[in-house]
Parts: C-alpha cells; structure tokens; sequence
C-alpha cells in the first residue's frame, strides 16, 4: 500500500518532532535496552575463550532481537497514538520466533547478493528492510512479512537507498566511541525507520472491511438496491370461495 511521495527530510523532521515531545521517554527506552544489551557486549569484548566468546555472540543476537521487537512496537505505538507506553517493550514477544526466521533469511540474501555483485545486496537490503516492522505491526509470519516489504518499498528504492546511506553514517558514528555508541544510535534509527514504515504503510483507524448494517425487517429488497418494497403497504386479496358445483 503507497501513500504520500517520501522525502528523506520528512522523514528527520518528523522524527525531531518525536524526540523532542517524548525526549525522557525515549531516553528512558534507551537506557532499558542498553541495560539489557551492554553487559554482554562488554563481556563479549573482553573475554579469550573462544567457546564462550561464541555463545555470548548468539546471545548477543538474541537479545538483539527481542530489543528491535521492543523497539519497533514502541516506537510505532509512540508514532500512531502519541502515548508513552512501556509493556509495548515486550507485549509482542511470542513473535519472537517469526522474527529470528525471518531475520536469518534476510541475511542469507543479503550475504548472498554482496557475493553476487555487491548491487544486488543492496537492492535487496533496500526491499526487505521491513520485513521486522510488517511482523511486528500486522502479526505476519516471515514468509509474507518479507513479501510484502519487497511491494512495500516498490518505486521507493532511490530515496530508501539515500535513507539508507545516512543511517549507515549515524552508525559508523556510533562504532567509533569504541562501539558503545550504537546503543544510542541503533534506537535512534529504528524510530527514523519507524517513522518511515508508517508513512508506506500508513496505520488505518477504522477497519479494512466495513460491515454493512442488516436491512429493516419491513424492507425487502429487489434488483434495484434504490428500490424497496414495504410489505405493510401490499394489501392481500382473500383466497376466491369454491362452490361445491364447481368442485364436481
């Protein structure tokens, strides 16, 4: 579903304008997240054995994942509603296993189109990049939550891309301060993206089917919807006598 042209400076002005009414609470998610995530990449960093090194890393991921599903709820409730709400932190995470699916095969094509050419990588990063927004805010499985992030993001790639690039240097920035700095700068690119999730796929109000009130009983209704009959104005004629003559 495509809505209004996207615009890469919408986009920040429209996340500024988040930041700066939910500031404490933002600054509140964060500092919940990083509280998860910053003793096992600390201990991560600084252990040798290379067998616990391994399994902090698949915990890291993990805990990885179950923070962007946080993250994503939190961040799409803040936009739709404008309420600060804390349990939509983890009131989601029974789509914890859809998500660690659908993340394994977004990397494998990802992984797979950088092999490839390098371009095909990016255009594929480019189409698949909401698959975890799609599970998140419509309780899809991977399978369709990829599928419809590639329709989502059709005619949209050369801004995606432009979007893209500029997270990717927000990151970059974050790395630099010894790494600790992502944990500021990842958040901060899940609400950009979450702002930009919502304006492809705008959230609806009012249900997708409208349910069409039943008719009045005194109406019966004919071809013509225009046209109706109301039976308390059809005036029955009596059944016609039979004489016994007849009958013979």
């Amino acid at each position: 579903m495509q809505s209004a042209p996207l615009s890469v400076k919408a986009i920040y002005k429209s996340t500024w304008k988040t930041l700066k009414a939910h500031l404490l609470f933002i600054l509140a998610v964060i500092a919940i997240t990083s509280a998860i995530q910053f003793p096992i990449n600390f201990f991560k960093g600084y252990t040798s054995n290379e067998i616990l090194a391994l399994i902090l890393t698949i915990l890291s991921w993990l805990a990885s994942s179950v923070i962007a599903i946080g993250l994503i709820n939190t961040f799409l409730n803040l936009i739709d509603t404008n309420t600060r709400q804390f349990p939509y932190l983890y009131n989601k995470i029974h789509l914890f296993l859809q998500y660690i699916i659908a993340s394994s095969i977004f990397g494998i094509i990802i992984t797979l189109g950088f092999i490839l050419l390098i371009v095909p990588g990016i255009i594929w990063a480019i189409q698949f990049q909401f698959y975890s927004y799609l599970i998140v805010d419509k309780n899809l499985n991977f399978k369709q939550a990829l599928k419809q992030s590639k329709a989502l993001t059709k005619g949209y790639k050369k801004k995606l891309f432009l979007l893209g690039a500029s997270l990717l240097f927000l990151n970059l920035l974050g790395l630099l301060a010894f790494g600790y700095g992502t944990l500021l700068t990842i958040p901060l690119s899940t609400l950009i993206l979450a702002h930009t999730y919502r304006v492809l796929n705008p959230h609806l109000d009012t249900p997708q089917e409208e349910i069409k009130p039943v008719p009045p009983e005194s109406e019966v209704f004919i071809e013509n919807p225009e046209e109706t009959i109301n039976p308390t104005n059809i005036v029955d004629e009596p059944p016609p006598i039979i004489s016994p003559e007849e009958l013979k």
